[in-house]
C-alpha cells in the first residue's frame, strides 16, 4: 500500500511520548484510484471526513470509499481524511487536492499501549 507516498519523516524526541510515523507524497489519478482500491480490499475503514473548502472544518459525511474517491478527483471536496486499521495498527491518510495532483500524508499512530 505504498502508492507514491515516498518521503518518510522520522523525528526522535526521546524525552517525550512517541510520535506517529509519517509519510507523504504526490499522487496522480491512477495512484489515487489504486489507493482507494487497496483501502477497500485491505483495511477496516473507521471514518471518512471531507473538507469542503478553505474555511470549512472536516465533517464525517457517511460516504463509502468509492464516493469519497469520486468526490476528491472531481474536486467536489478539497480534502479527505480516511481513518482505518491495517496490519494491527491505526492509520490516517489525509488527501489534499492541489494543482499538481493529490498530496497524500500518511500517519501510523502509536499504539495506545506504548
Amino acid at each position: 500500500m505504498n502508492h507514491g507516498v515516498d518521503n518518510q519523516i522520522e523525528v526522535d524526541y526521546s524525552d517525550g511520548p512517541p510520535l506517529p510515523e509519517l509519510c507523504e507524497g504526490l499522487l496522480d489519478v491512477s495512484q489515487v484510484e489504486r489507493l482507494f482500491t487497496d483501502l477497500a480490499a485491505l483495511t477496516q475503514v473507521v471514518a471518512i471526513l471531507e473538507k469542503g473548502g478553505e474555511q470549512a472544518y472536516g465533517q464525517a459525511k457517511g460516504f463509502d470509499l468509492e464516493t469519497a474517491c469520486r468526490r476528491l478527483l472531481s474536486r467536489q471536496c478539497s480534502a479527505l481524511q480516511i481513518r482505518y486499521y491495517f496490519d494491527g495498527a491505526e492509520w490516517t491518510d489525509t488527501l489534499l487536492s492541489t494543482p499538481a495532483g493529490i498530496r497524500a500524508v500518511r500517519c501510523r499512530h502509536a499504539s495506545s499501549g506504548s
